[in-house]
Order: structure tokens, then C-alpha cells, then sequence
């Protein structure tokens, strides 16, 4: 399941991204570059179903899964961090954050029921059911923390500050 919160945190953060970057619409030049940024979520979740055994030849299926969470923590660590709290404008962090995000879910699928096989087939049969179920429920709420981060950022510690018992 967090592998799949990052997923749909990076399809659904895309608009308050260019937000943040200031890019109003697709007129905008810089509109095309953030296309591309993006892209790189499904080129490495291409390239990693396919190339998971060659690039993660010493790890274990299992091992390969932990390094999927760890990268996905790290593309979300960067994002909400680099981007939404600090509000860095630099495109570069943008392809690294999704290019991390897809060697995640590309690494992720490929090797997660090999993970869960030993564990029985009630288990395999939870864990395909989770894999949708996990991105659509999650979806949703996974949108708003960065919202509320930002919103206490910009609006609510403002106001704090003000105050005084501060």
C-alpha cells in the first residue's frame, strides 16, 4: 500500500506542482519541460518491469521490494520537502522525483507477488485485491496533506505569529 499512496500521490499533485512552479497552462513554455518531468513516472515504470532482474540482480525479490518503498520515499521526501515546503523552483527535482517514482512501481509490481508467494495463496489473492483498491482509496486523502502542509505554511503560522501569547 505505500508504494501505491506514492503512485497516486504523484498523479494527483501534478496540478498543484505547476502551481507552485507558477506554470498557468499549457501556453506556457516551461508547460512542455513539466510534461516531459513528468513522463519520467511512466518511462521508469516501463523500463523497470522489464529491467528489475538486470539492474537489481543482487537482491532478492523480497530486498527488491524494500528498495521500491525506500525510493518511493525518497521521490515523496523530495517533493514535499524540496518543492511544497521550501518552495524550490528547479525542474531538475521534478525529474528526479517522478523517475524515482517510477523505478519504484516498476520495481514494485514486478517483484511483490514473488514477495507474498511463500505466505500462502490467501495472501497473493489480498495482495492483487490491495494493489487497485490501495490506489484508489488513498488516492484522495494522499492529496491533501501537502495541501494542508502548505495551507499552515502560508496561512495559518502567519496568523500565529500574530498573536499575543506568542
Amino acid at each position: 500500500m505505500p508504494a501505491y499512496r506514492g503512485y497516486a500521490c504523484l498523479n494527483a499533485l501534478q496540478h498543484k506542482i505547476k502551481v507552485v512552479f507558477g506554470i498557468n497552462d499549457s501556453t506556457d513554455p516551461r508547460s512542455l519541460e513539466f510534461s516531459y518531468a513528468v513522463s519520467c513516472l511512466y518511462l521508469g515504470n516501463l523500463v523497470f518491469r522489464l529491467m528489475h532482474n538486470v539492474v537489481f540482480f543482487w537482491l532478492i525479490p523480497r530486498h527488491r521490494v524494500y528498495m521500491s518503498f525506500c525510493l518511493m520515499a525518497c521521490s515523496m521526501s523530495l517533493l514535499g520537502v524540496l518543492v511544497f515546503l521550501l518552495e524550490i523552483k528547479e525542474m531538475s527535482i521534478i525529474f528526479i522525483a517522478y523517475a524515482m517514482g517510477g523505478v519504484s512501481i516498476g520495481t514494485f509490481e514486478s517483484n511483490l507477488l514473488s514477495s507474498v508467494a511463500p505466505l500462502g495463496h490467501a495472501t497473493k489473492t489480498w495482495a492483487v485485491i490491495g494493489i487497485p483498491v490501495g490506489y484508489v482509496v488513498l488516492r484522495v486523502p494522499s492529496v491533501r496533506l501537502p495541501t494542508q502542509l502548505t495551507w499552515w505554511r502560508h496561512v495559518r503560522w502567519p496568523q500565529l505569529q500574530h498573536c499575543e501569547h506568542w
